[in-house]
């Protein structure tokens, strides 16, 4: 592209093509190169960005430095990523650009899918941790029951031993199967959202209440629920 101005005082105010290839022409709506010879940048680049691009060239041609650089490119016909690349030559500029539209996809893929991968090793993550801390209050609550049955009802259990050996059952349940199938759907929570659904709540704190059992009985506590 050569530039020109309006008088020997004036900067350079426009570019005009002098030479350009096929491929170039094509990108800027042109199909063959002699249908953009001769056009000022102007008039094929007339959008705020084509006033950047201008610029960027003009600065080039003033100074002399070479410049190149990834550029979005999404008007006056235009759509897509370019490497672009400025080089005065005299008082022309030599400007090549590259399309790089499907690497810059592929990046970007790319990179959502390794921000997926760290999603989930964070919910990996966090599934062993609470894996391994709520399964330690149903473990210590079998681990209780039974030591009750072994001092208390060692003989014949009665009606209380019972509930004992009812409550050693619902928590070896809860951490073998209730817990872990609740903490796997968790897991697909983030990849496969159920919908919503009604939840009891007083059912949600009878079956709290009945975990902490133990928990709040050694510490005196008391839960009163409305």
């Amino acid at each position: 592209m050569r530039g020109g101005g309006t008088g020997p005082d004036v900067g350079i105010t426009d570019f005009e093509v002098v030479l350009a290839n096929t491929t170039g022409a094509r990108i800027v709506g042109r199909q063959l190169p002699d249908a953009f010879i001769g056009r000022r940048m102007s008039e094929l680049l007339p959008s705020w960005e084509g006033r950047e691009s201008f610029g960027q060239v003009a600065g080039v041609v003033e100074t002399g430095v070479s410049k190149a650089w990834l550029l979005p490119y999404f008007s006056d016909g235009i759509k897509g990523w370019f490497n672009m690349s400025i080089i005065r030559q005299d008082d022309q500029a030599v400007v090549t650009f590259l399309d790089v539209s499907d690497l810059k996809q592929l990046q970007e893929k790319l990179e959502w899918q390794n921000r997926e991968l760290q999603q989930s090793n964070d919910h990996l993550q966090q599934f062993a941790y609470i894996v391994s801390h709520d399964l330690q209050e149903p473990l210590h609550r079998i681990q209780s029951f039974g030591d009750i049955l072994t001092t208390d009802y060692e003989s014949t259990p009665d009606e209380t031993g019972h509930d004992v050996l009812r409550r050693m059952r619902s928590s070896a349940e809860r951490s073998t199967s209730w817990l872990v199938k609740g903490m796997l759907t968790y897991l697909r929570l983030s990849s496969r959202p159920e919908p919503f659904a009604s939840v009891l709540l007083s059912s949600v704190m009878a079956r709290v209440l009945d975990d902490l059992d133990l928990t709040i009985r050694d510490s005196g506590g008391a839960i009163a629920v409305d």
